[in-house]
C-alpha cells in the first residue's frame, strides 16, 4: 500500500508529508488511529480530534493538589539531575499553561525563570500570577536558557521533531531539555484504555511510547538523550487514581478535571476527594509495582552532546 519506500511522518521526520498521507490505520485500546511506519507513532485522524487546547484553571487561587504535585515532581527531578539544586538556572517552561509550575519554581529561590504560552487566555493567567511569559518562539533570545522544560507539550505538537530542532537553539552552552509525555505504551492504558489519565484522547495530535527515544537518538547522534530513572510519584500515583476513578465512573480525567484544574462544583469535588482517598492505597502499590518504561508518563533528557553538561551541574541521572 505504500510503495516500495516506508512511510515516515512528521514525528520521525522533519520532511515529511505534513498531511499524513499514507499512514496505516491501526486499533489501540479500543480506538482507530493512523500509524507510522518508521518510529511507530500513533496520530488520531485530525477529523476525531476534539479539540488541541487545554482549558484555562476556572479559578484565579492555585490547586492545593497541584502544589502538592509540584513538591512531588522537584523532588524526583534535583535527584536525577543535580544542576537543578542550583538557584541560578535560567529555566524556561515551554507550554506553562497558567503559569502555576512558574509561580512554584520562583517560591524555591528561582529568580531567572520565564514561560511561553501560545494560547491567549492562559497566557494572560500566568502573567497575572506576575511570571515573565511570551507568546512566540521568535520572541525568546538565542542560546539563553540552561533547563527547557517542555511538560507534556510535545504530543500537542503537529511537527515534533522541527519544533525540538527550533527549541535546541534556545539552549545555553551545557543546557538540556527535559521532555515529559503520556506513555501510550503503559500500564493504566494497556488495562483502562480511554479512561487512563494523561493521554487524553482527542485532544493530544500523536501517542508514543519508549520508542520515541530511539527516534530521537537517531535523529540527534550528537545528542544524548536519556531516561530519567525511578518513578515520578507526581504522575504514578495520581495517574492511578485518576485511572482507576476514570474507570469506575466511565469519566476519563475525573479527578484530575475537579481535584488539579480546579472545575467548579462543590458536589464534584468532594466526590472525587472521597474516591481519590479510597483509591490512594491501590495507587500507591500499583505505582511501585508497574515498571517504570510502564508507567504513565516517559521523562527524559535531551542534551547536546558537543555542548554536555559540566561537571558542576551533574548531567542527568
Amino acid at each position: 500500500m505504500h510503495g516500495t519506500m516506508p512511510m515516515t511522518c512528521p514525528a520521525c521526520d522533519e520532511s515529511a508529508d505534513a498531511g499524513l498521507r499514507g499512514l496505516a490505520e491501526v486499533w489501540d485500546v479500543g480506538l482507530s488511529f493512523l500509524r507510522c511506519d518508521q518510529c511507530k507513532a500513533l496520530r488520531l485522524p485530525p477529523m476525531r480530534q476534539i479539540k488541541a487546547s487545554v482549558e484555562t484553571d476556572i479559578q484565579k487561587g492555585d490547586s492545593r493538589v497541584m502544589d502538592a504535585l509540584f513538591q512531588l515532581r522537584w523532588r524526583w527531578l534535583t535527584a536525577q539531575l543535580p544542576m537543578l539544586r542550583d538557584r541560578s538556572v535560567r529555566i524556561l517552561d515551554m507550554g506553562c499553561g497558567d503559569g502555576q509550575f512558574l509561580v512554584f519554581l520562583r517560591h524555591q529561590g528561582y529568580a531567572k525563570v520565564m514561560g511561553l504560552e501560545p494560547e491567549s487566555a492562559r497566557r494572560a493567567n500566568a502573567v497575572q500570577r506576575g511570571v515573565a511569559v511570551v507568546a512566540e518562539m521568535d520572541e525568546l533570545p538565542a542560546g539563553r536558557f540552561d533547563v527547557i522544560f517542555l511538560w507534556h507539550v510535545l504530543e500537542h505538537v503537529n511537527a515534533p521533531l522541527a519544533f525540538l530542532g527550533a527549541l535546541r537553539t534556545k539552549l545555553a552552552p551545557g543546557g538540556t531539555i527535559i521532555v515529559s509525555i503520556p506513555n501510550q505504551g503503559g500500564g493504566q492504558p494497556r488495562l483502562f484504555g480511554r479512561y487512563a489519565s494523561f493521554l487524553d484522547y482527542g485532544r493530544h495530535v500523536w501517542y508514543w511510547d519508549s520508542v520515541l527515544i530511539t527516534v530521537l537518538r537517531a535523529h540527534w547522534r550528537k545528542d544524548r538523550v536519556e531516561f530519567l530513572r525511578g518513578r515520578n510519584f507526581e504522575y504514578e500515583i495520581f495517574g492511578w487514581v485518576d485511572t482507576l476513578a476514570g474507570g469506575m465512573t466511565r469519566s476519563a480525567n475525573f479527578v484530575h478535571s475537579r481535584l488539579k484544574k480546579n472545575i467548579p462544583g462543590v458536589g464534584g469535588r468532594m466526590a472525587a476527594l472521597v474516591l481519590s482517598g479510597l483509591l490512594l492505597p491501590m495507587a500507591w502499590i500499583l505505582s511501585l509495582i508497574v515498571p517504570p518504561s510502564q508507567g504513565g508518563v516517559l521523562t527524559f533528557t535531551l542534551t547536546p552532546q558537543e555542548e554536555r553538561i559540566s561537571d558542576r551541574s551533574g548531567g542527568s541521572a
